[in-house]
């Protein structure tokens, strides 16, 4: 007896980007970023997630952000996002910038405010200063973090692509209530 395993449309598409990648000649540790991306969307769970949540099939080609290929770093924050989200990553085993990030996403939405790509350089980056009245919104990193803003970059990448902030203007956007956005924050309430 044969057994059939349907591919979804996200596996696809990263299988895709990788088949490109490979033709220009990536490294094996960028290659790898996409390959555990697809495994994780290549779960029924996490697509079923990303349909409900209107994510773009193609979100691993996407280039309108960087008018460059989809970053690929950002590609495993993407991954990281979606474990944590189906409960497969617990969140000590989150990357440190991401879950920083989260937490501060979630913190946005509970207090109704707009969220910027300046906003997550200022979680991961302890040297920008911050309004007092505004410093309750962010969880802030604890050390130095030299890539802060390379890292706020990827995360940004990962967040619009994931569908989790819908752009209100050219800077702002808002944390959308969706699917995966309340799973991540039933997740921080556990």
């Amino acid at each position: 007896m044969t057994q059939t395993v349907a591919v979804n449309a996200y596996a696809m598409s990263l299988s895709l980007r990788y088949d490109a990648e490979v033709k220009n000649a990536k490294s094996a540790s960028s290659l790898n970023f996409i390959s555990k991306c697809a495994l994780v969307v290549s779960q029924k769970s996490v697509a079923e997630m990303l349909a409900a949540c209107e994510v773009k099939t193609d979100f691993a080609q996407d280039s309108v952000q960087a008018n460059s290929a989809f970053c690929m770093k950002a590609l495993e924050n993407c991954a990281h996002i979606l474990e944590f989200a189906v409960n497969a990553r617990n969140v000590d085993k989150l990357k440190s910038n991401v879950e920083e990030v989260l937490r501060t996403m979630i913190n946005f939405k509970k207090n109704s405010e707009q969220f910027a790509a300046s906003d997550i350089e200022i979680a991961l980056d302890k040297n920008i200063k911050v309004a007092k009245e505004r410093a309750h919104l962010y969880f802030r990193r604890k050390d130095v973090f030299s890539s802060a803003k390379r890292h706020a970059s990827m995360n940004m990448r990962a967040l619009v692509a994931l569908n989790l902030l819908k752009a209100v203007s050219k800077d702002k956007y808002e944390v959308n209530d969706n699917a995966l956005t309340q799973a991540i924050e039933a997740r921080f309430a556990a």
